[in-house]
């Protein structure tokens, strides 16, 4: 079962890695279409930048469109910033048509520029574009943007700015200025500069993919004597090359620091993934054990279904099951400590009695609990059963052959609102903790793999959720890895939840990993029909024996039915245990215990 749930994980964490989440943002903020299901994509941008003398700069930027469906024309928001303007704007198109006017088309709207182009596919201006790639050219003058300081001046820029919708696929950009000799520049982000160096007196600058909403720049310092006038700048009192340098010191710092900072949560994660493993390796292996039979045929040791079912059943170790109450009833009538009898006034009507000529002190106290509430007439254990038990055969009767699946679907039992055996069940497992301690569990079992399986999954999740939120924030390329990275350890931490906590503990001693290796062996035997039906038991009474341990491993309808198989019709209706079995005591503490 530890196995089949690691492939469980494997499998979730794929799908979690190989689905693609994407989030298409139509273009109507720098396109517009008639149909919003078509887009476009922006492949490339390939700006010209030149410093002019008087604090000014010109620029040259053409954008690249590639339209997927039919589009009218876009959009260009050119952000400005205080007195900023834009000034002799010119837009040319090359695989489109356009009718841009200066004086209609480009509107200053305070903090940014929206200049309007018209694309069409024809000379005569009527037919929007369609599928095709377009290649859009914008002309302008900015002005006052260069800085002048008392010791330099700094041209501070957005190659890409934060209002673009869609990603740019790259970008190529040159800034021209008078001398390269003592510039200083930065280019930030860093992580999507590319490239970028001197050609003569040309700042070259390769820029890779810039997601929607984010930005690009470049910033110089450059030596005030290349300015012939301040008339186009704007003029600040003060030094600020130190200052201009120590921001982007902290900045490339910051950057710096956080992408470390995120690779080692990133590797962490990826390293905690493993802690179930982990886990197993360090409290779920069992002792070595000589034990090389492929099954049991005989009961292979004399504890009591209880413990059985607590030690070697399907739930956790050391945790009585509703399998485990059923089997300890079981039991009880197998022992003749409960008679299992039909009502001599009413062959319909079936109930229990404690049989008064055996010594009820021999019992356990969770033995006894039952006992003493079967014996309360008034009890709910002694009611519930008494009555649901005889609706059960009187509705059986009325079929031509008693289906018991069928019958318990139409029954009261499955219906049964108040669940009376609940309490009973629960007063019985404390009764039994009172035997199987925590000191005696650890005798034979130590669990210590499942409380740190428990805390792995618990704190796990919420790690996983705050740095899956914090990450989600950053536009670091490393903080993606980061993000990937929670996502897959919170699927971890999840699936964690639903692995046996067996594969995280294990047996102490080689004896007690023996006994579970031959218990798991008998369930392997009853379990298999085509065993059972080679080497039956050789009497009722074994296989009345079988039936009660195979409920408590959780396998009572395997040797059921094996039993109609191999057993006369006589020796059944003989059989207490095959009769509370089949007419449905078995199934109603199914459905009153849950």
């Amino acid at each position: 079962m530890g196995k089949n749930n690691i492939l469980v994980s494997i499998i979730l964490i794929i799908v979690m890695i190989v689905i693609p989440v994407s989030i298409g943002i139509g273009g109507v903020i720098n396109s517009f279409t008639d149909n919003i299901d078509e887009n476009y994509a922006i492949p490339l941008i390939n700006m010209d930048l030149y410093v002019n003398n008087d604090g000014s700069i010109h620029v040259i930027e053409t954008d690249e469109y590639s339209f997927s469906g039919t589009f009218h024309g876009v959009h260009r928001y050119i952000p400005l910033s205080g007195t900023q303007k834009l000034e002799n704007i010119n837009v040319s198109t090359q695989g489109a048509y356009n009718d841009f006017n200066p004086d209609t088309d480009a509107i200053d709207q305070g903090d940014q520029d929206k200049i309007t182009v018209d694309l069409y596919s024809n000379r005569g201006l009527t037919a929007p574009v369609t599928n095709t790639m377009v290649n859009v050219t914008y002309q302008y003058d900015m002005s006052p943007v260069i800085k002048f300081y008392s010791d330099t001046a700094e041209l501070q820029y957005q190659l890409v700015g934060t209002e673009w919708p869609v990603n740019i696929g790259h970008v190529n950009a040159n800034v021209h200025v008078n001398s390269s000799q003592g510039v200083q520049y930065w280019v930030s982000p860093p992580y999507y500069d590319q490239s970028s160096g001197w050609n003569a007196n040309t700042l070259q600058i390769t820029g890779n993919t810039i997601p929607s909403g984010q930005f690009f720049e470049v910033r110089m310092t450059i030596p005030k004597n290349q300015f012939n006038s301040t008339t186009n700048g704007i003029i600040i009192n003060q030094n600020g090359l130190s200052t201009i340098n120590s921001i982007q010191n902290n900045y490339l710092s910051q950057v710096k620091f956080y992408s470390g900072l995120y690779t080692a949560l990133a590797v962490l994660l990826i390293v905690g993934c493993f802690i179930p493993l982990i886990l197993h390796f360090r409290f779920g292996r069992d002792p070595k054990i000589d034990y090389k039979a492929e099954y049991e045929r005989d009961l292979p040791t004399d504890d009591l279904p209880a413990i059985v079912n607590a030690f070697y059943g399907p739930g956790s170790i050391g945790d009585p099951s509703k399998d485990g109450f059923k089997a300890t009833i079981m039991d009880l009538i197998d022992r003749k400590y409960l008679l299992f009898e039909h009502d001599p006034d009413d062959e319909k009507n079936l109930y229990f009695k404690v049989n008064t000529n055996k010594d009820l002190s021999t019992l356990n106290g969770f033995e006894r609990d039952i006992i003493d509430k079967l014996d309360d007439p008034e009890s709910d254990v002694s009611n519930t059963l008494e009555k649901s038990m005889g609706e059960f055969v009187e509705e059986g009767e009325n079929q031509d052959e008693l289906d018991i699946q069928n019958a318990l679907d139409q029954s009261k039992l499955i219906s049964m609102k108040d669940r009376r055996l609940y309490k009973s069940y629960y007063a019985w497992r404390d009764n039994i903790s009172k035997i199987l301690t925590k000191d005696e569990v650890n005798k034979k079992y130590n669990a210590i793999g499942s409380r740190y399986l428990n805390y792995f999954a618990g704190i796990g999740f919420i790690i996983a959720l705050i740095i899956y939120s914090v990450s989600s924030f950053s536009t670091l390329p490393a903080a993606s890895l980061t993000h990937l990275s929670s996502i897959i350890f919170g699927v971890i931490a999840i699936v964690s939840v639903f692995i046996p906590r067996r594969y995280v503990g294990h047996w102490t001693t080689a004896a007690s990993a023996e006994d579970n290796a031959k218990w798991q062996n008998f369930k392997k035997y009853i379990n298999d029909f085509s065993l059972m039906k080679e080497y039956p038991p050789e009497s009722v009474k074994i296989w009345n024996k079988y039936l009660v341990y195979a409920t408590a491993l959780g396998a009572a309808d395997a040797v059921r039915k094996a039993m109609e198989f191999h057993l006369p019709q006589e020796q059944l209706n003989d059989s207490d245990i095959y009769m509370f079995n089949y007419y449905g005591g078995s199934a109603l503490l199914s459905e009153a215990v849950v």
